[in-house]
């Protein structure tokens, strides 16, 4: 006779629950069980030390990301240095009698999402209206330099509705049609289809052909904006609303997934950066060293760490977290010398990412990545976004990648490594399982992302 007493059915009836809850959540009973093992997670969290002492994987760990760092740095120059040859135009006719200024993209403004702020040397000659361009893209130009935070400034992007670019459309014609360009589409006219920029007021009708910059004026603000004649704003396209052609520009560049690296033109009075960035990922005076203490958050689904470093340290909510080259996490919270920090595979994780896929003759950006838990193998899991491939551009590669950060997130800088990954074709959402550079699950130390200091030609 079949007995439903003992253990055993207890244990079976348990087994049936959890399965139940896994197909229908019900948060009250989630939350329960998830204060049930607060104390066993905490238990835990304290015994680490003993087991750091009892074990060497961890500082062996650590040991090997320190002999890797001079390698893995070098690496990630390398990287950084074909990004930002990329963010500078091939064609020679484009780059004769300009100058060109790699800036930084460091995050978009949070009042207005067509407008970038960027880091660039300071004492470097940036002006309002000066062009700014990725590639022989058109994207916007300078619409300020900040007076309170020197090497920064405000870059309006050619999506802004109040933003007007002189333009003509190359179509073949003896005389091209001029246009002006700015603002998006209604999206009901576009019905779908890809952000287009609007345009307006040809001088003859048009039905198609690639479009360039021609800005018309004069004075000194009309000659620096100017420099960007002969750049590429898309192709055309005429759609139809009620019975009335519209005019849109399908543009080379995906802005809303966010820009890396970007070019600031100007003449010969504008001076370069040299190789690299003006704010070099791996120099030493822009970290510090952190101590990771106990998990910042009692809910097995998260992975967040405390962590303390001196009290004076100039550490910022979402500050970079690394280990040699090899980057780990960012700050959720920051102050008195505390932190707490979420590491990949966090659910709070989020970043800017570029990549570059074996085979390929240039780094990919890949915009934003969401951390959305760990795999059974260790893997992280990150959400990507791909974008639709654009009029007049190559297609995206896929294939094995090394992973880093790019730029576009203030105190994340290009160039550390998160780690290697399949990447897939095809636009849309994908899951990512990525083997991190940088298992980050015992760590005794760290370092953490330093915020730059005041410049002394910047204002109060």
């Amino acid at each position: 006779m079949l007995s439903w007493s003992g253990p055993r059915t207890v244990v079976l009836a348990g087994l049936c629950v959890l399965a139940a809850l896994s197909l229908h959540p019900f948060p009250p009973v989630e939350r329960a069980c998830e204060l049930l093992f607060v104390p066993a997670r905490w238990a835990r969290e304290l015994l680490r030390p003993w087991g750091w002492l009892a074990a060497g994987e961890v500082r062996a760990a650590l040991d090997a990301a320190a002999a890797a760092f001079e390698t893995e740095r070098a690496q990630a120059r390398a990287l950084l240095a074909a990004q930002i040859e990329s963010a500078l135009p091939a064609d020679p006719a484009l780059r004769a009698g300009r100058s060109f200024l790699v800036a930084e993209v460091l995050e978009r403004d949070p009042t207005d999402p067509d407008l970038l702020r960027v880091r660039f040397p300071p004492g470097a000659g940036v002006e309002a209206d000066m062009p700014v361009v990725l590639g022989e893209a058109y994207v916007g130009r300078v619409r300020a330099v900040d007076d309170r935070r020197a090497g920064e400034g405000l870059v309006e992007l050619v999506t802004d509705a109040g933003l007007r670019v002189g333009a003509v459309v190359l179509d073949g014609a003896p005389e091209p049609a001029a246009l002006v360009v700015g603002g998006l589409v209604d999206p009901r006219a576009r019905r779908g289809q890809a952000l287009l920029l609007g345009a307006r007021h040809e001088s003859r009708p048009v039905v198609g052909g690639a479009v360039v910059v021609r800005e018309i004026g004069d004075g000194p603000r009309a000659a620096r904006r100017a420099a960007a004649d002969g750049f590429r704003l898309g192709e055309l396209r005429v759609l139809a609303e009620r019975g009335r052609p519209v005019l849109g520009v399908e543009a080379p560049l995906e802005f809303r997934h966010g820009l890396s690296l970007v070019a600031i033109v100007g003449g010969p009075e504008l001076a370069t950066a040299g190789p690299l960035l003006a704010d070099d990922a791996y120099e030493d005076a822009r970290w510090t060293a952190a101590r990771v203490a106990l998990a910042g958050d009692s809910s097995p689904r998260r992975r967040t760490r405390h962590l303390s470093f001196p009290r004076a340290s100039r550490v910022e909510d979402g500050a970079a977290v690394a280990v040699g080259a090899r980057f780990v996490g960012r700050v959720l919270q920051a102050a008195d010398g505390r932190a707490v920090a979420a590491w990949l595979g966090d659910p709070a994780l989020a970043f800017r990412a570029a990549a570059l896929v074996e085979g390929a003759g240039e780094p990919l950006h890949l915009g934003r990545l969401i951390s959305i838990g760990l795999a059974a193998d260790g893997a992280v899991l990150l959400e990507w976004t791909a974008r639709e491939d654009r009029a007049g551009v190559a297609p995206r590669p896929a294939g094995r990648a090394r992973i880093a950060t790019s730029s576009g997130d203030r105190g994340v800088p290009a160039g550390l490594w998160v780690g290697t990954c399949d990447l897939p074709a095809g636009p849309g959402r994908h899951i990512l399982r990525v083997v991190p550079a940088e298992d980050a699950a015992g760590l005794l130390r760290a370092r953490v992302r330093l915020a730059p200091e005041p410049h002394p030609e910047a204002g109060p």
